[in-house]
């Protein structure tokens, strides 16, 4: 009986949604790339950090810079426990989560790779840091705090 009555009021409901005519105010979709840009970067804090990283014994700290386009650096990322420090140029931004390249500029080499991605994904007090090799491999993560 339930599902009876619940299939019923879908019914009208698509109904009533299919009867819009011609005089129905048309709705406009915004670009995906402009509502993902407003969700990730409004009202984001400058600086973010983590004490660790997993549980290495570094942090990581990344300082944005107001830029929001693909292909553009958007932030300075750095290691403080590691001295490298480099720059994050957006590749990818999909609703709260933007893909990065990580290009490190100050002491490149063994200790921090040249060949990362990182993924920052925005929630309403953190940001969750993924670090990958190019190839995909997930290599380290971190809850990130404003400051």
């Amino acid at each position: 009986m339930r599902y009876a009555r619940l299939l019923s009021v879908v019914a009208v409901i698509l109904a009533v949604s299919a009867c819009g005519g011609d005089d129905a105010p048309a709705v406009s979709t915004p670009d995906s790339s402009e509502v993902s840009s407003e969700v990730f970067f409004q009202d984001l804090a400058s600086e973010w950090s983590a004490a660790q990283v997993d549980s290495r014994s570094y942090g990581v700290r990344i300082a944005f810079n107001g830029s929001s386009s693909v292909g553009e650096v958007f932030a300075e990322i750095s290691y403080p426990g590691y001295d490298c420090a480099g720059t994050l140029t957006l590749l990818e931004i999909d609703g709260v989560s933007v893909t990065a390249r990580e290009t490190i500029i100050v002491n490149p080499g063994d200790i921090c790779s040249d060949d990362g991605l990182v993924h920052l994904i925005r929630s309403e007090s953190s940001l969750r840091y993924d670090w990958s090799y190019s190839t995909g491999e997930l290599a380290d993560t971190a809850t990130l705090f404003p400051g």
